[in-house]
């Protein structure tokens, strides 16, 4: 494993990607820990108005973000992405419109491969008919997953997505998920808005799975900017996981480090 000077050093003429988007860290709700793929739009609209009843939107946390398992495993006949209508009945374009009703944003998931993470279709090749859509159905957060790449450099993927996005025309923040930490500070400023600086499995991983997430994370501190952030992955507040004392820490800690703060708990059943 490389030391902390060598990642600083192998980053340092990086230059950040200016597509007018994450002037600040994204603040707001992700559907991966608590709801995985039984996610639907039901799920994702109570949580979208649960951030309104606790007042969390008023704080800054803008964001309702659709993840992975959305779609089904094949295209239309014309290479659209169809998202799965026994979860989505209404669409996602309709989703996003009643996000954005609330005075909200809304986000998705793809991967950059061939098929999804977990469940589902890849953007690999789609590129730009995917894009098209996502601009056309209003998504506001790209989060863009290294599964299924074909064994093509993943800085490849990512940069393929980044141009597509860009030609839209429309403001979409991007977020590169899944992300080689030794080699993402080369190309993550340049080519997206944050992406993860750690592979650590914070899903259910406890406190140390924290510690070390952040410490990783912070080898990554000199390339952190407007535009341009680290991302030690989704919070695990109120996820049941970790204690009181620390889901404080972890919070603390994301702040500290000008990361994204994204929960990713069934916020309906947040306690006090």
């Amino acid at each position: 494993m490389r030391k902390p000077m060598a990642l600083m050093a192998l980053v340092a003429t990086a230059s950040a990607l200016d597509n007018g988007q994450g002037l600040v860290p994204p603040m707001g709700w992700n559907s991966v820990k608590a709801i995985g793929c039984g996610v639907n739009e039901t799920i994702v609209l109570n949580n979208a108005n649960a951030l309104i009843s606790l007042g969390l939107n008023s704080l800054g946390y803008t964001y309702a973000n659709l993840d992975d398992c959305w779609t089904l495993p094949k295209r239309d006949a014309n290479g659209h992405v169809v998202a799965d209508p026994k979860r989505f009945p209404s669409g996602i374009p309709s989703l996003a419109q009643k996000v954005h009703n609330l005075g909200l944003k809304f986000g998705i998931q793809m991967a950059a491969g061939t098929s999804a993470c977990t469940k589902g279709t890849g953007s690999l090749t789609y590129e730009g008919i995917d894009s098209a859509d996502f601009a056309a159905w209003g998504v506001d957060y790209l989060k863009y997953s290294d599964c299924n790449g074909l064994g093509i450099p993943p800085e490849t993927r990512f940069v393929a997505m980044r141009d597509a996005l860009n030609k839209t025309g429309k403001g979409i923040y991007y977020s590169l998920a899944r992300t080689d930490p030794l080699t993402v500070g080369t190309y993550g400023p340049s080519t997206a808005n944050s992406w993860r600086t750690t592979q650590i499995k914070l899903r259910n991983g406890g406190w140390e799975s924290v510690r070390a997430a952040f410490q990783r994370n912070n080898e990554f501190a000199a390339i952190s900017k407007p535009g341009a952030w680290n991302d030690p992955d989704v919070l695990d507040i109120g996820t049941g996981w970790l204690s009181l004392t620390e889901e404080k820490t972890q919070f603390a800690l994301f702040a500290l480090a000008k990361a994204p703060l994204l929960l990713s708990c069934d916020i309906t059943a947040l306690t006090s």
